[in-house]
């Protein structure tokens, strides 16, 4: 039998997706941190915009959130924001979004520009300013 490797760096981006996923579940946020950022790298160089790229930006907001990296974590969110919005998705993070599967908004704000589908996800916006005022007032009643 005679096998043939398939070398494609997204492919690796995929893998390396893969294993900061592994890492971010089993609570080791340092190597999730790495593995995503290092990801993103490789989608960012060989790929056009993808949902996956959001994914894996919103992934990475999530981690430095849990951080305390606010600002860097807001920075996260926005780049998935526009990521999703260039790509007219969504993306699979709709546990940070507050919003059901299906595209019905549960908490935060949403407007839907094609409220004619049934199926058409809501579109979201993140004042970076806002968000980060909201963390740093949140950060000063936890002292």
């Amino acid at each position: 039998v005679r096998r043939q490797t398939v070398q494609h760096p997204l492919y690796e981006a995929d893998v390396l997706r893969s294993i900061g996923a592994l890492h971010m579940v089993t609570n080791n946020m340092e190597d999730a941190c790495d593995y995503f950022t290092r990801a993103v790298r490789l989608y960012e160089q060989e790929s056009e915009p993808d949902i996956i790229v959001g994914d894996t930006f919103m992934s990475l907001a999530h981690i430095k959130l849990q951080q305390g990296e606010y600002e860097q974590s807001a920075q996260y969110y926005q780049d998935a924001l526009e990521m999703y919005a260039i790509t007219g998705g969504g993306g699979n993070n709709h546990h940070l979004f507050g919003t059901h599967p299906t595209g019905a908004a549960t908490a935060g704000e949403s407007s839907n520009e094609n409220s004619n589908s049934e199926n058409a996800m809501p579109q979201f916006v993140l004042d970076i300013d806002s968000f980060s005022r909201a963390i740093s007032n949140s950060s000063r009643d936890e002292l």
